[in-house]
């Protein structure tokens, strides 16, 4: 594993791509939502946290996809999504103000992301490890279990959370 080309459903590479492009995609779409209202401190911290993962990784980045390029612009989106509940459920205007552009800042951060990964690979300096998907699993793990506290909030999410998980259960049997 960690082929270039290797992008078969719960593959390393596909692991990746489908995070960046699917499920920050549909965690978007779910805030777009919530613009009007926000949403209180319990399932903000649960967010927080996957999306830390995601700019973390918990340890040195791993020198393949998750170089720290792509983990600096993780950092950067994790921080518009902290900005973007900081109101918390204010439905003042100016929260709701705040809420629209930052949707705004987390599209750019995520195709920023995309497109550091998209050049990397295009210089064959990025390739996909393990311990790329590793990160992806811990992210997917916390976004699994927000989807499942409040399906009704993060129903867009839900399709990449199932999704991923399919593909990781027919990776272990691979």
């Amino acid at each position: 594993m960690g082929n270039l080309s290797e992008q078969w459903s719960g593959s390393n590479g596909w692991a990746i791509n489908h995070l960046l492009i699917d499920g920050l995609e549909r965690l978007i779409r779910d805030l777009q939502k919530l613009e009007t209202t926000g949403f209180g401190e319990e399932i903000c911290l649960q967010v927080r946290e996957a999306l830390h993962k995601l700019s973390t990784t918990q340890a040195a980045p791993t020198g393949a996809s998750f170089a720290p390029e792509i983990t600096n612009e993780g950092g950067r989106f994790h921080q518009r999504y902290i900005e973007w509940n900081g109101n918390l459920q204010n439905k003042s205007l100016e929260a709701v103000h705040s809420r629209n552009k930052l949707i705004g800042e987390l599209y750019f951060w995520r195709e920023r992301m995309i497109s550091k990964l998209h050049s990397g690979r295009r210089q064959f300096k990025v390739f996909a490890t393990d311990d790329d998907f590793e990160i992806v699993e811990g992210v997917y793990k916390q976004l699994g279990t927000v989807v499942a506290e409040h399906p009704d909030i993060f129903w867009h999410l839900k399709v990449s959370v199932a999704k991923f998980n399919a593909a990781a259960k027919r990776r272990q049997s691979h």
